[in-house]
């Protein structure tokens, strides 16, 4: 893994073509199904884009998928607090998602440094 990422790191430096389609190569699989709403979609915000002749689906962003993330654990946390006794604000919350490595909002004053 770490010579793969020397090399990487020697190609762009360089400049050479096809090191982002190197980068971007699958590392886990996972199939799931959604149950909360998610944005689907590319860059432009198309479900579906032509690949030659075939017409295949961009599936869901990652930041859709963090964001559903982010909405469930928040749900869950802020529960456990509530039947502890807690009374935990919004910076709190966060602090603690920063704890548990979910990241921060960004122009959240965050004592901790961790942001998304």
């Amino acid at each position: 893994m770490l010579n793969e990422l020397m090399e990487l790191n020697e190609l762009s430096e360089k400049g050479k073509k096809g090191v982002e389609d190197r980068v971007y190569e699958r590392i886990v699989s996972i199939k799931a199904r959604n149950i909360s709403p998610v944005i689907l979609g590319g860059p432009r915000g198309d479900t579906v884009f032509e690949n030659g002749n075939q017409v295949e689906w961009w599936g869901v962003r990652p930041t859709a998928v963090r964001g559903v993330w982010r909405w469930w654990i928040r749900a869950i946390l802020s529960g456990i607090a509530w039947e502890n006794e807690y009374n935990l604000d919004y910076k709190d919350m966060s602090k603690l998602e920063a704890k548990i490595g979910l990241g921060t909002v960004k122009g959240l004053d965050n004592k901790d440094g961790e942001s998304s």
